[in-house]
This record gives C-alpha cells, sequence and structure tokens, in this order.
C-alpha cells in the first residue's frame, strides 16, 4: 500500500513538473519573439535585398562593398558624337547606403523622373 501510495505521489509530481515546464516553455518562446533580430555583421550575398524602385528599370545593380550598401551602373543610351554609333551607354556608377535618391537625381539629368519615364529609344 505504501509503494501504490508513492507511486501515486510520483506520478501527481511528474504532472504537476511537466505543466510547470510548459509555462516555462511558453515564457522563453514569448521572451524570445519580443526580442530584436539580430543585425547581419556584413553582408554575405549579393542579393540580400530586393530591389522594389523604379530607378532599377534604368540601373544595372553592382555587388556592395564596405563602404556602399547599394551601387549602379546607369544603362541609359545617350548620345555621343565622339563614339562610332554616335551612342553610347551612360554608364555612371552610382552609389549610397539606403535611399535611391541619388539614382533618381543621376536620372534627372537624362529627363527622366518617376512620372516621366524614358522614351523606348533611350533604353538598352
Amino acid at each position: 500500500m505504501s509503494q501504490s501510495k508513492h507511486s501515486e505521489d510520483f506520478d501527481n509530481n511528474s504532472v504537476s513538473s511537466n505543466s510547470e515546464n510548459d509555462k516555462l516553455d511558453k515564457n522563453i518562446n514569448k521572451s524570445s519573439q519580443n526580442r530584436p533580430a539580430k543585425k547581419k555583421q556584413q553582408i554575405t550575398s549579393f542579393k540580400v535585398r530586393k530591389n522594389r524602385s523604379w530607378i532599377w528599370d534604368y540601373f544595372k545593380p553592382l555587388p556592395p562593398t564596405e563602404e556602399f550598401r547599394t551601387q549602379g551602373s546607369c544603362d541609359i543610351e545617350i548620345v555621343d558624337k565622339k563614339s562610332l554609333t554616335g551612342k553610347r551607354i551612360c554608364g555612371q556608377i552610382v552609389q549610397t547606403q539606403d535611399s535611391t535618391n541619388n539614382f533618381a537625381t543621376h536620372l534627372e539629368t537624362h529627363g527622366i523622373t518617376k512620372t516621366k519615364p524614358a522614351n523606348s529609344s533611350m533604353l538598352i
């Protein structure tokens, strides 16, 4: 009889400890969800960011560097009287940390804005 009482106590203790463990697990999960994600120390891949801006219709993305997170080469075809064909690709490299404002400013030199896109003859 005493053995069954002890085994009964053991079973009750194991149940309570399991429910306590469940509570602890839930609290740990909640606290980890509230923590901000750690930022990556360095960019490990060229395709880390998705290019969502309209400017990428006119620029060829280039790999990031330590100094500049975003950079691209202008793909607009421009008039060049010195060229054999009379035209060439602009090729200007524009660099920035985050914003695409530098890219938009460069496109303005070609007469291109978000509301005034390039005509098809300017694109390669």
